[in-house]
């Protein structure tokens, strides 16, 4: 028999609440085996696999809705849309790095005048 977890002990794990568990169940991400004596949630380890993609997609900013269909879509799909991201996450680290220089510029501009 496979060992199973309890949402306690995933939400522990994954430092996650177990009401974000129970949301991506309602959202079909994730489907828990329920012990018939008592009803808990049992999660296999394909259960853990799952959760942690789910939270390295949303770590990366991939909606909800889009996770869903991760499932369904092909490995150029995938491809394409870590393409997009990457371009994304380059445009903010750009965008970022022109702001610190702005600060930078004012305060010393700032420093200056003192």
């Amino acid at each position: 028999m496979e060992h199973t977890f309890r949402i306690g002990e995933i939400a522990d794990f994954f430092d996650i609440p177990a009401s974000t568990l129970r949301f991506w169940e309602e959202k079909k991400i994730i489907t828990p085996l329920k012990d018939p004596e008592n009803n808990y949630r049992e999660y296999r380890i394909s259960d853990l696999i799952t959760l942690s993609d789910t939270i390295f997609y949303k770590n990366l900013g991939i909606p909800l809705k889009q996770i869903c269909d991760m499932s369904r879509t092909t490995p150029e799909e995938h491809r394409l849309l870590f393409e997009e991201k990457v371009s994304e996450l380059e445009c903010q680290q750009w965008e970022l790095l022109a702001q610190v220089q702005k600060s930078t510029k004012q305060a010393l501009s700032s420093a200056a005048f003192c």
